[in-house]
């Protein structure tokens, strides 16, 4: 083998391809002997055995690991340039999108499209790192601090080619302290996101679309299916493979499946199923914004309540109007802000029901200027 047509193997690091073997179910035979370590893999009655040359400084070092990642291809059916990448970028789970149409057989794709892609998968981590905290159908938000904080950490690996590929590798620290340690949050994160795809797949497989409104404890909410939404390709026979390689530096979770692939013609049915998921939940704690457009209250008096319609903009319909229903005081602030032109802020949980909106449960309502 020619070693320098392999551009990168020399700065493989014996500490990784051993992390490497020992998270694939390889087990070191015995002690290190001089600068070797040797690994073996018992499959049934047959026992493959592999060395690990443990000091880079040897003039044979670059040899011998291509010739070590070449029978792990060989072993595992992957190409040798998946392996070698795996090795160089650091540890952690890493996931991968691979978009394949008739535009992206090249391996390059059309710049609005990359963006899309892009904008796509960072709300699809978000919306898992939100379900790895609480689980919920619809997210207002997606602004928790912590999740936010993890999604600055991860890093967008080199593009593949096959198609078009790019991947998002998420750090997961290594297990200190034993097995039963606690799951890093990252590895909750991706642990949810995979679960969430698998749920997804497991109901498009079934032709059973209805099923995804209650797979909230999966990772499915509304704000993770109109990301898959937003990530469909161009053409009829287009596709979009995600795939998840686990972090040699922790073992691997237990799910069903690490892959997933979604055809062109799915992808309607998510953005549908977003939809039902955002209209029939309630958000709680919402902060409104907007113009008294109309009052109506049938009993005349300052002590009776009454209903106020808001003009407003809400950040997953666009231009709605809202029935609220205030006090008599609130009320009477309500009616003056209509006479003078002047915005209110309302606190509450907001509910739609076909195509009207309220806000129920109010927990504050304000004038956002002092009336002349």
């Amino acid at each position: 083998m020619n070693v320098s047509l392999v551009p990168g193997i020399d700065a493989v690091r014996p500490s990784d391809v051993q992390q490497y073997l020992r998270l694939k179910g390889w087990r070191p035979r015995g002690e290190p002997r001089g600068h070797v370590a040797e690994y073996v893999h018992v499959m049934e009655d047959t026992a493959l055995k592999v060395r690990v040359l443990l000091d880079p400084a040897f003039s044979d070092y670059a040899l011998r690991t291509a010739e070590l990642i070449d029978v792990l291809s060989r072993f595992e059916h992957r190409a040798f340039i998946e392996i070698l990448d795996e090795l160089l970028i650091p540890p952690g789970d890493r996931i991968r999108f691979r978009i394949f149409s008739e535009s992206t057989r090249s391996g390059t794709i059309a710049l609005d499209d990359s963006i899309r892609l892009r904008v796509a998968a960072r709300q699809l981590f978000l919306a898992s790192a939100h379900s790895a905290l609480k689980p919920q159908r619809h997210f207002a938000r997606l602004s928790q601090s912590s999740a936010l904080d993890l999604l600055r950490d991860c890093r967008e690996t080199q593009t593949e080619r096959g198609s078009y590929v790019t991947s998002l590798l998420v750090p997961v620290d290594p297990p200190v302290g034993g097995p039963d340690v606690e799951e890093p949050y990252a590895r909750r994160v991706t642990r949810t996101l995979m679960g969430g795809l698998v749920e997804t797949s497991r109901s498009v497989e079934a032709g059973e679309p209805e099923t995804l409104l209650d797979r909230a404890r999966s990772g499915v909410s509304s704000n993770f299916l109109t990301a898959l939404a937003n990530m469909r390709p161009g053409g009829e026979r287009s596709f979009v493979e995600i795939d998840m390689s686990w972090s040699r530096a922790r073992p691997e979770p237990v799910l069903s499946r690490s892959k997933v692939r979604f055809e062109q013609g799915v992808f309607g049915m998510f953005s549908e199923a977003a939809r039902a998921l955002r209209e029939t939940t309630p958000v709680p704690g919402l902060e409104v914004e907007g113009f008294v457009v109309r009052l109506e209250r049938p009993e005349k008096g300052p002590e009776f309540p009454g209903e106020v319609i808001l003009a407003t903009q809400l950040e997953d319909y666009g231009s709605a109007k809202i029935h609220v229903r205030l006090s008599g005081a609130d009320y009477a602030a309500a009616t003056n802000a209509h006479r003078d032109g002047l915005q209110v802020r309302v606190f509450g949980t907001l509910t739609k029901t076909g195509r009207r909106f309220e806000l129920q449960d109010l927990s504050g309502f304000e004038l956002l200027a002092d009336v002349p």
